[in-house]
């Protein structure tokens, strides 16, 4: 099942509520999501890691370069080294999830 950011922001604005006492505005709740994944972005772009305890850790791997043919033209392509996104749960996380009934 897919939560979406609209049901997202719905479900933050009400936690915050209940963990603060204050209700946040949706416009509020949407900004912390665009600014938490734009700094989680930037983090990884700068070569840095965030790790959030409990929650898990944003980071990147490398995925190595690779040589291939050209499916239409057959020609060898040589594909470089490139990074990408990477997210590592926590084992508390990983615990929360596997509890999950299917």
């Amino acid at each position: 099942m897919r939560m979406t950011r609209r049901e997202f922001v719905d479900e933050l604005q009400k936690r915050t509520e209940e963990v603060t006492g204050y209700r946040w505005s949706k416009a509020d709740c949407d900004n912390m999501i665009t600014i938490f994944s734009q700094t989680v972005m930037e983090s990884l772009a700068e070569n840095r890691t965030v790790q959030i305890k409990g929650f898990g850790e944003f980071t990147y791997r490398l995925r190595p370069a690779i040589n291939c043919k050209h499916p239409a033209t057959k020609e060898d392509i040589h594909i470089p080294a490139c990074p990408l996104p990477f997210f590592k749960a926590s084992e508390q996380f990983k615990r929360m999830v596997k509890e999950v009934q299917i």
